[in-house]
């Protein structure tokens, strides 16, 4: 249900929850590299309320190399509101100079 283990955890929150341990979820990460590349303009760094609500075509699309990052996490927080996300929201954007 919703992505979420047991329909309930969002998998973010499975690092250091208790109650989850006893059905075997860890907290080991799954990793990978990415080298940023000269097409790569920013990253999005967003929790569940975000991604939940808002896809990642949705925030490419929104032309996010036309705002300061400040106003371009504003407005894909405004976004997952207006989409009625129900989980904590928060955005963080790296931009490539």
């Amino acid at each position: 249900r919703d992505n979420r283990v047991f329909g309930t955890l969002m998998l973010t929150r499975s690092f250091g929850d208790k109650e989850m341990k006893k059905y075997g979820v860890i907290s080991t990460p799954d990793c990978f590299c990415h080298k940023i590349r000269d097409e790569d303009l920013y990253i999005v760094i967003a929790s569940d309320g975000v991604w939940d609500a808002v896809s990642e075509e949705e925030i490419m699309q929104m032309g996010g190399e036309q705002y300061s990052s400040d106003d371009f996490s504003k407005k894909i927080v405004k976004l997952a509101i207006d989409k009625g996300t129900r989980d904590n929201i928060s955005c963080i954007i790296l931009r490539r100079n």
